[in-house]
């Protein structure tokens, strides 16, 4: 099996039927303390694709923080994607794992080499993504991201304000 991504795991995906709670149920369970929702996110068929085939489809998302460990909630809203595929077969729950990798073009090449099927991929005017079908690591999916400086500080600034909440 080859390396797909190396470091921390930057990110734990979750899909769920309803943002407000598992909200609530994320921070009861893991101490996520604020989120940060984000409302008709449109992922267009010029620039995103779903099992080799263009995708026209929206999603809330709400992100989090456990510590240092981004949580990312995703309630599909309209359209066939990847999410909606997990939530017919296997109900809310985990769905990835993601990771900023340091080269992201070459840790795409790497897994593709390594026969890992992308299974949606696309790009926004933020970040490139990719999910992997990493069935045999353990996990559904694997994501690759890269952000833009901009959406990276604003990680960055979403995971210091959660950890500047007092939960005591």
């Amino acid at each position: 099996m080859a390396l797909v991504a190396d470091g921390a795991i930057m990110q734990i995906g979750c899909v769920v039927e309803d943002l407000a709670e598992a909200e609530r149920i994320h921070s009861a369970s893991f101490g996520v303390p604020i989120w940060t929702r984000m409302r008709d996110i449109a992922f267009s068929p010029e620039r995103t694709t779903y099992r080799g085939e263009p995708a026209d489809f929206v999603i809330h998302v709400s992100l989090g923080y456990a510590g240092s460990q981004q949580i990312e909630l995703i309630e599909p809203v309209r359209g066939v994607n990847l999410y909606t595929e997990f939530l017919e077969r296997s109900g809310p729950g985990m769905h990835h794992l993601g990771w900023i990798p340091e080269d992201y073009d070459e840790s795409l090449a790497e897994a593709r080499r390594a026969g890992l099927a992308v299974v949606q991929q696309g790009s926004t005017k933020e970040m490139d993504f990719v999910y992997l079908e990493a069935a045999d690591m353990g996990v559904q999916y694997v994501e690759l991201m890269r952000p833009s400086a901009s959406l990276s500080s604003r990680f960055e600034a979403m995971r210091l304000a959660s950890q500047a909440v007092d939960l005591s």
